[in-house]
């Protein structure tokens, strides 16, 4: 979505009825120029897909913690 000539290696198959949109890219890219509102999304979503994610696509945090002792 965010990259000419992305591929995905994957497909999906719906349960219930749905409505599917399908653009070719280049219908989406002349969108994409005529729309701030999208624009400002699609970075949106562009900055999220590249944060740090485990192997299950969930944000990586960093944690520590420890434990010294009980005290009296």
């Amino acid at each position: 979505m965010v990259e000419s000539q992305d591929s995905w290696g994957y497909y999906v198959r719906a349960v219930t009825a749905c409505t599917v949109l399908a653009l070719p890219q280049q219908v989406f890219e002349e969108i994409l120029g005529q729309s701030e509102a999208l624009q400002a999304h699609v970075e949106q979503f562009w900055a999220q897909a590249q944060r740090p994610q485990n192997s299950h696509g969930e944000a990586n945090i960093e944690l520590t913690s420890g434990h010294e002792g009980s005290r009296s």
